[in-house]
């Protein structure tokens, strides 16, 4: 327990990632998926950005929401509103991958769910495969989870991504 506590505390230290609270792709204070309202996607067909006044805490992380009602419509279908494969990029999922994403520019969502991806030009990439990457996302997500969890996973920075990955 203290050894996962200090893995935990080193990787925020240096990474300003959260480990301590789960899986999700959640900034330095614990605010998964860079403060986006995940219900604005499904409902407004688009980014927008949450704000502390509506907010909820669900698998160790505090969700932020745009107004009351999106908050209201998370609680009851959490599951149904969180990003997949822990908000990280579905493309570098599909590998085994943890990736940042692009929360205003490289999201989809249909009926399976909400998923996001570094970039417009990889969440294009990834949809034009969309069947075959959403199975290997789904057969890679369990062990990816994991090392999250544990705080063994590398994470790509959008920043220092190659140039074919970049806008």
């Amino acid at each position: 327990m203290a050894r996962r506590f200090f893995i935990s505390l080193l990787l925020f230290l240096f990474t300003g990632q959260n480990y301590a609270g789960g899986y999700f792709n959640s900034n330095a204070r614990g605010v998964a998926i860079g403060g986006y309202d995940p219900v604005a996607y499904f409902v407004l067909k688009m980014a927008a950005q949450g704000t502390d006044a509506h907010q909820t805490d669900w698998q160790g992380v505090t969700w932020y929401f745009s107004n009351e009602k999106h908050k209201n419509m998370f609680v009851s279908d959490p599951e149904g509103f969180a990003p997949k494969f822990g908000g990280w990029c579905a493309m570098a999922m599909t590998g085994g991958q943890v990736a940042e994403v692009d929360f205003d520019n490289g999201w989809t969502v249909d009926a399976t769910g909400l998923y996001f991806n570094i970039n417009k030009d990889v969440r294009l990439r990834w949809l034009r495969g969309y069947n075959r990457n959403v199975r290997k996302g789904n057969e890679s997500w369990p062990d990816t989870r994991r090392a999250i969890e544990q705080g063994s996973a590398a994470i790509h920075r959008r920043t220092q991504m190659p140039d074919y990955y970049n806008d």
